[in-house]
């Protein structure tokens, strides 16, 4: 028969489990996930070849040179415990909805949203055991005074999100294929700002900040907390991507335990952990747009 111990701990399992599921990563369900059960592995792909044309008969056949790219992921570890003193009441962690289990869930998620954003804009890691990085390039980059003014910082702008669909595009991005962009809330209200809006673009927009629509020039918009984009200075970088442009790799499921701390006068500590990576898999698939928050001139 199971005591109230093993009871609290079984609902505070399903609790973590379950809202890290619904509440927890806004990252994980866009992009392409694996279950890597080493600290270090290797996803490798092939690039793209041409057929040969056929010119005579009996001719030789084509030995064509396939190019292989590979991807090293390194899980890194994240935990999140909390300690709750003897005298507080310790049966509201039965409670899937308790506000230590969405404590847990929230930070876990935010661990996996970060490697995301970080495989996204940052190095991918290639080589038998990861030894050499790979830049997001600058070919892939937009910057922040794309097509304005000589040296006027912007926000994000039609102009844009309408490069950064073209260079997608040009990449042969498959069009049944999500495709998302990571924004905060600024850049969203920036696009009502931007002097190309139509007034079909407008509305669609205006629906956007609303929170009517989450889709717009084919992308799916994802609002995540500035804290999580990168920001130097006045300007934060964003991106867009192909889904099949970055993987998640976690270890399977969460860790979580509860148990009582003897040597913190029997108080119950909570306990969560995951072991996550992410890379970003093909360059061609992301675009990353710098967007100024405070848009200035040159020499202010």
């Amino acid at each position: 028969m199971s005591n109230i111990s093993d009871m609290m701990k079984e609902g505070y399992n399903m609790a973590v489990s379950l809202n890290l599921q619904q509440k927890g990563s806004k990252l994980s369900s866009c992009v392409r996930e694996e279950i890597q059960n080493t600290e270090r592995y290797s996803y490798d792909s092939i690039a793209p070849t041409e057929a040969q044309q056929v010119s005579g008969r009996n001719g030789d056949t084509p030995i064509l040179t396939t190019e292989f790219d590979r991807r090293v992921i390194n899980l890194t570890t994240w935990d999140w415990g909390d300690l709750i003193d003897k005298t507080d009441q310790l049966k509201f962690l039965t409670d899937p909805t308790s506000a230590y289990a969405l404590n847990a869930s929230y930070a876990l998620g935010r661990a996996k949203d970060k490697s995301i954003i970080t495989s996204a804009l940052g190095n991918a890691y290639t080589g038998s055991k990861g030894e050499t990085t790979v830049p997001l390039p600058d070919s892939q980059k937009i910057i922040v005074d794309f097509e304005e003014n000589a040296g006027v910082e912007t926000g994000l702008t039609i102009a844009k999100l309408r490069q950064a669909r073209q260079m997608l595009d040009d990449a042969d991005v498959d069009d049944d294929e999500d495709q998302y962009c990571i924004v905060t809330a600024k850049q969203v209200s920036d696009l009502l700002r931007t002097t190309e809006v139509t007034s079909e673009d407008y509305n669609t927009v205006k629906a956007l900040v609303d929170g009517k629509i989450n889709t717009f020039m084919g992308f799916t918009f994802k609002r995540i907390s500035s804290s999580m984009l990168p920001k130097t200075d006045n300007i934060r970088e964003i991106f867009c991507y192909a889904k099949s442009g970055l993987l998640l790799a976690t270890a399977g499921d969460i860790k979580t335990d509860i148990s009582v701390r003897a040597d913190k006068r029997m108080a119950t500590q909570v306990y969560a952990s995951l072991s996550c990576g992410a890379s970003r898999m093909d360059e061609k698939k992301v675009v990353s747009i710098s967007c100024a928050e405070e848009p200035k001139a040159e020499g202010e």
